[in-house]
Order: C-alpha cells, then sequence, then structure tokens
C-alpha cells in the first residue's frame, strides 16, 4: 500500500469493502 497513490489506496479499499458490504448486503449478488 505505500508508495502508491492514494487514488489507488483508496480505490482498493473502496473496492474491498464494497465487496464485502455487497456481499453481506446483497446475497443474490
Amino acid at each position: 500500500m505505500i508508495g502508491k497513490r492514494p487514488g489507488e489506496i483508496g480505490r482498493q479499499a473502496y473496492a474491498a469493502f464494497n465487496r464485502t458490504a455487497a456481499h453481506s448486503s446483497n446475497p443474490s449478488s
């Protein structure tokens, strides 16, 4: 994570969080 652009970090973090949230909120997906 260190050394990468803040945008990349935020994007990865958002993707990971979105995946978890979507999985918990959307079992169908």
